[in-house]
This record gives structure tokens, C-alpha cells and sequence, in this order.
């Protein structure tokens, strides 16, 4: 992935920084389909905001935040989705430990194929249709 790095003077960085923190606030609290689906529950809202972040390793700050809950919610309920292994711990910095979605769990992996199809469900015709030249051409099936 090739990232442009640009000198931002000191106004433009604060415009910058004001339009991604309200871009944030505004996704934060845009419920998902996923959510929309199988319910609004903290347990859900984790695994939700994992799901859209698969790869990455989170912080428990960081998974608070995402998800609108407060930090005594988040460990409150990862030691019980450590133990059902939704949830995985993927390493640690410092003290900080990171979290990510267990992709390897039969639960998650129904989730993800849930949330594949509620995507494709809600893309526009036109759309489609173009994933499905694009995935002939790279011959991949859909």
C-alpha cells in the first residue's frame, strides 16, 4: 500500500483533525447491519466492531471506544468471549494486550458468512454485476 505523506501548516492540520474526529463520532454510533441482525448487545458490539476490523489487534481502550461502551463493560465481557474463544488475545505491547477476532471459531466463522450476506443483499444490482465480472475476470469464485 503506497501512503502520500503531505506538510500540513498549522490550520490545515487542525481542519484535518476536526473533519476525522466528526467523521468518527458520526460512525460511531451508525449501527451495523450485522447489529441490526442479530441484536444490540455489548457481547454483539465487540465482536461487531472485531469483525470489521478482522487483522487488526485492538486495545481494550480502543475496543471501548469503537463500540460506545465503557472500558469496566469491556472487561467485564472479554474474559467470557477469551473463554468461548470469539475473541483471541494476538500480543502484547508493554502491558497493553491486543485483542482480535477468533476467525478460527465455528460461531465467528457463521457470523462472517451472515455478514457476507447481508452485504451482498444490500449492494445495488449494478454492483453485483460488477463483482461478478470482476471475480470472472480474476477467476475467483463469488
Amino acid at each position: 500500500m503506497h501512503v502520500k505523506i503531505y506538510k500540513l501548516n498549522y490550520l490545515q492540520y487542525i481542519v484535518v483533525k476536526v473533519y476525522l474526529i466528526a467523521g468518527e463520532q458520526l460512525m460511531k454510533y451508525e449501527k451495523s447491519m450485522l447489529l441490526e441482525t442479530i441484536g444490540d448487545t455489548p457481547e454483539n458490539r465487540i465482536l461487531d466492531f472485531l469483525i470489521e476490523g478482522k487483522g487488526i489487534g485492538y486495545s481494550k481502550k480502543d475496543i471501548a471506544d469503537g463500540c460506545d461502551l465503557s472500558r469496566p463493560t469491556i472487561y467485564k465481557m472479554l474474559p467470557g468471549m477469551l473463554k468461548e474463544q470469539l475473541v483471541a488475545k494476538t500480543r502484547k505491547i508493554g502491558r497493553i494486550e491486543l485483542y482480535e477476532v477468533n476467525s478460527e471459531s465455528e460461531k465467528v466463522g457463521r457470523l462472517l458468512k451472515l455478514e457476507a450476506l447481508l452485504l451482498k443483499e444490500s449492494m445495488p444490482m449494478e454492483a453485483k454485476s460488477m463483482v461478478a465480472v470482476c471475480c470472472k475476470a480474476c477467476h475467483r469464485p463469488m
